[in-house]
C-alpha cells in the first residue's frame, strides 16, 4: 500500500493498532490490511484517484460490491468478508473524525451478497479415488498418512500440525487420536476414533519413522509440518489428480457428507467428531450441495423430449 498517501496510510496504521489493542491476532489484522488493499486497487482503476477515506461514498462502496459481483464472480462469502473489513475501517474513521457520520452510515446501510443457503463442496467419489491414488503413486509415506488422517478422521489442518506421536493411540482392532483445540477462552480436547484405513496409513507411517518424538507427529523439512505446508502439498496432489484448489477443509467436507450418509441423521455424532459446540453448525452437511440441486432439476420435466 506504499502508493497511498501518507496521511492514508497513517491512518491504516492507526486502524491496524486499533485491532491489535482489541485482542486481534496479526493473521487477522493482515486479512483486515489484504481487503483493505484489493479495495484500494479498484479506487484507483475506478475513480483514477488514490484512496482517501475522508473521500468515500456510498455509491463507491455500492459499485464496487457490483464489481465483485459481476465482474469478478466473486463467492457471496468473498463479498462479504471484503464488505465487512471496509466497514469496520469506516467506522474507525467516523470515530477519529476522519469522515463525516452520515456518509460512515450510508455506507454501513450498503447491503449484503445474499448468501445461498447451501451446503459447501466436498470431493466426489472419483475425485478422492484420484487423490488418493496420486498420492499412493507418488507421495511420501508421511503424506499417505497426513491425507488419510484429514479425509477418514474430519480433522482440521491446524489440529492435523498440531498432533504429538501420544495423541495417537493405535490398536489391532481399533484406534483413537486425540485432539488439544484451543480457543480463545478455554482449551477443548476431545477424542477421535480412526477406522482401518486411517490406522493403516498412520501405522506404516509410524513404522517407517525411526526418530519420531512425542512433540510432533508431521515434520517437514525444517521442522514441524505447518498448515501452509500441508495446503502446499494438498496443491500440488490436487493438480496432478485433476482437482482445483485442493484444501484441506475440502477433506473434513468430505468426510462429513460421507459419515451422514453412511449414518443417516447422526448429526450429534458427526458434530462430536468435527469438535462443533453446536449441532446447529454441523446441520450445513445435511443440506443440499448444489450438485445435487442441478441433478434434480434435470429431472424437471413438463412434456416428453
Amino acid at each position: 500500500m506504499s502508493d497511498l498517501p501518507s496521511v492514508e496510510q497513517e491512518r491504516w496504521a492507526a486502524f491496524a493498532q486499533h485491532l491489535t489493542d482489541q485482542g486481534r491476532s496479526p493473521r487477522t489484522v493482515q486479512g483486515y490490511r489484504g481487503d483493505y488493499a484489493h479495495f484500494a486497487r479498484w479506487y484507483v482503476q475506478s475513480t483514477g484517484e488514490v484512496l482517501d477515506v475522508g473521500r468515500l461514498a456510498s455509491v463507491d462502496v455500492v459499485q464496487y460490491k457490483s464489481w465483485l459481483q459481476t465482474v469478478r464472480a466473486a463467492q457471496p462469502a468473498t463479498i462479504n468478508r471484503r464488505l465487512a473489513a471496509l466497514k469496520r475501517y469506516v467506522r474507525f474513521a467516523e470515530s477519529q473524525g476522519w469522515i463525516a457520520a452520515a456518509i460512515a452510515a450510508r455506507i454501513q446501510a450498503v447491503e449484503p451478497a445474499s448468501r445461498t443457503a447451501l451446503a459447501p463442496r466436498g470431493l466426489t467419489q472419483p475425485e478422492v479415488r484420484a487423490l488418493l491414488r496420486q498420492v499412493e503413486l507418488g507421495g511420501e509415506v508421511r503424506d499417505v498418512a497426513l491425507v488419510y488422517l484429514l479425509l477418514y478422521a474430519g480433522l482440521r489442518v491446524g489440529e492435523l500440525t498440531q498432533l504429538r506421536r501420544d495423541d495417537v493411540e493405535l490398536k489391532p482392532r481399533s484406534g483413537q487420536v486425540r485432539i488439544r483445540a484451543a480457543t480463545a477462552k478455554r482449551r477443548r480436547e476431545r477424542t477421535v476414533p480412526l477406522p482401518l484405513a486411517a490406522r493403516k496409513a498412520l501405522a506404516d507411517y509410524l513404522e517407517a519413522r525411526s526418530n519420531l518424538d512425542d512433540e510432533c507427529l508431521f515434520l517437514g523439512q525444517r521442522g514441524p509440518l505447518t498448515p501452509a505446508g500441508v495446503r502446499h502439498l494438498l496443491r500440488q496432489y490436487g493438480r496432478q489428480a485433476g482437482l482445483t484448489a485442493l484444501g484441506p477443509h475440502a477433506l473434513r467436507h468430505t468426510f462429513a457428507y460421507t459419515y451422514l450418509a453412511q449414518n443417516p441423521g447422526d448429526l450429534v455424532g458427526l458434530a462430536q467428531i468435527l469438535g462443533h459446540a453446536d449441532v446447529r453448525t454441523t446441520a450445513i452437511y445435511s443440506q443440499k450441495r448444489l450438485a445435487d440441486l442441478a441433478a434434480g432439476m434435470e429431472r424437471v420435466n413438463f412434456y416428453d423430449v
